[in-house]
């Protein structure tokens, strides 16, 4: 009898572990217990591995925050399992969760020593205003391969107004049916495929108040371009924070809006922060990204008109219109011409560029 009430106590602790990996919990994400659904639904068992994408199949909700571009959303990581870290991506759609540009990725070390982890999220200057979806994703290093994600409603303002645009990496989703990207466990210093967050498709998504179709296209550059990462010199985890084309706000809330992809961006440049070994590039205006195998690019001209393409060197990540009807977006010190959305011009709006619809 003893033997089997201690079986039975022994599964449901299993169990409980089984089910208790990590979450957003801040900004409040949709059913959650701070943060109930329609007619009050909750959902107890946030922390499990995503079911329906996007969003655990979770409708829009009344925003939880408000927040001004060019300032940060302060987001809270937790939970029971770690899994020995992983990637997390926060990203922001405009479109009903249909399109997510990425704002900031963390390589390898998300959540792998902290808990909980606590990430200041930078919104682009130049973001579109109204309701936005903030959204967080999380690939564990190791256990049962699986995809996280916590999504929560904010409204973004300030910015470049309902009709501006954002201009970043496609979110990465994988290790979900369907999903043609599959990451492998990656425990201690064996390769975690940070190689597939470079190859992320640029996109641009728009303020619901844009003119054009309210879907995005797809660029056909890599996102190396535009993410930011955080990594160390021995491979260790990097992450990366992207940047888009939008004014820089505060840190709770955004609005609505329909995308539209595309190979060019108006964000402004991430920056770069050390921690430890590892450094981090988030997608700010002011943003200095480095490499640890790289001496950090002596710098220029970021976000001004007119930059001469072959003479003037830049930061990786650093972006700039090239008159109006062109983008420049460093990639390996080098800077690549995109060209803008149909119907914008690209100007340059306090220190970085923006895409302006055209009267």
């Amino acid at each position: 009898m003893t033997s089997i009430a201690s079986l039975l106590a022994l599964l449901a602790f299993l169990s409980a572990t089984a089910n208790a990996h990590m979450m957003m919990t801040d900004p409040a994400p949709r059913q959650w217990k701070t943060n109930p659904g329609p007619g009050g639904l909750i959902d107890y068992s946030y922390t499990a591995p995503l079911g329906a994408y996007p969003c655990k199949g979770y409708p829009a909700q009344a925003p939880v925050l408000t927040v001004a571009a060019g300032s940060s959303v302060a987001v809270s990581i937790s939970g029971g399992a770690q899994h020995d870290g992983g990637h997390c991506q926060f990203a922001l759609s405009y479109d009903n969760d249909k399109t997510f540009v990425v704002l900031e990725t963390i390589i390898r070390e998300c959540v792998r020593t902290q808990n909980p982890q606590y990430v200041n999220v930078q919104i682009p200057a130049s973001a579109p205003s109204g309701k936005a979806t903030f959204a967080w994703t999380w690939i564990n290093a190791i256990g049962n391969r699986e995809y996280y994600m916590g999504c929560s409603d904010i409204t973004v303002t300030g910015g470049s107004g309902p009709s501006g645009s954002l201009t970043g990496p496609e979110l990465l989703v994988a290790n979900l049916p369907g999903q043609a990207v599959e990451f492998p466990e990656f425990p201690g210093t064996l390769p975690d495929g940070r190689e597939k967050f470079a190859q992320r498709k640029i996109i641009t998504v728009r303020g619901s108040g844009a003119a054009g179709s309210p879907f995005p296209s797809s660029s056909s550059k890599s996102s190396s371009v535009s993410s930011s990462t955080k990594s160390s010199s021995s491979g260790a985890p990097v992450s990366t924070k992207s940047s888009t084309s939008s004014v820089p706000v505060s840190t709770k809330s955004s609005s609505a809006s329909s995308t539209t992809t595309q190979a060019a961006s108006t964000q402004q440049p991430p920056k770069t922060r050390t921690r430890g070994q590892q450094q981090t590039t988030a997608l700010t205006s002011t943003a200095k990204p480095t490499t640890t195998s790289q001496a950090q690019p002596t710098a220029s001209n970021t976000g001004g008109d007119n930059v001469a393409l072959p003479s003037v060197p830049c930061k990786e990540n650093d972006l700039a219109c090239k008159g109006p009807n062109a983008l420049l977006i460093c990639n390996l010190n080098s800077w690549i011409q995109l060209p803008v959305p149909r119907g914008t011009v690209c100007k340059k709006v306090g220190t970085a560029p923006a895409f302006l619809a055209l009267a």
